[in-house]
């Protein structure tokens, strides 16, 4: 299966050998798709469920991105696609003829307007958006004072 540039992954070893060290380039903005995939290479493809996870790649000069779903669990966009890559996902997605479900798709905050407007253009109905995630970072740890019981400093 290919479209515009997607295709379905061999399966999670050839995902994780073509895909994973670009996205791992750039952790904070893949670490869902990163840490789904992470679960995935630890416990198997049906760690999330019974059925096998969505593994697709899109190859676009200079960039590659990847999508990935655990169904039931909602698609999660990792990488930068450029406009046509997106345009091809939302075909993709709403494809009568092929497997893939775009009800719900997590997408980084870089792809989220080429997105909106594709799926706008091709469906005529803007997506709503369910969710914002966002990625915390620890720079140091604050030690209470007073620490709590059983803390030691």
């Amino acid at each position: 299966m290919a479209v515009g540039n997607w295709t379905a992954a061999e399966g999670i070893e050839d995902f994780r050998d073509t895909v994973v060290p670009i996205l791992s380039a750039h952790p904070a903005q893949n670490n869902q798709l990163l840490a789904v995939f992470d679960r995935l290479l630890t416990e198997g493809p049906h760690a999330f469920g019974e059925r096998d996870p969505e593994l697709l790649v899109w190859h676009g000069h200079p960039n590659v991105a990847a999508l990935l779903r655990t169904p039931p669990y909602a698609y999660i966009l990792g990488g930068a696609p450029d406009t046509a890559g997106i345009s091809a996902l939302v075909d993709l997605l709403r494809d009568p003829g092929n497997v893939h479900d775009g009800r719900e798709i997590n997408v980084p905050e870089a792809c989220e307007q080429a997105l909106v407007e594709a799926w706008t253009q091709g469906t005529g109905h803007p997506p709503r958006v369910l969710e914002r995630m966002r990625l915390y970072r620890l720079d140091s740890p604050i030690v209470p004072d007073p620490p709590p019981p059983g803390l030691t400093p």
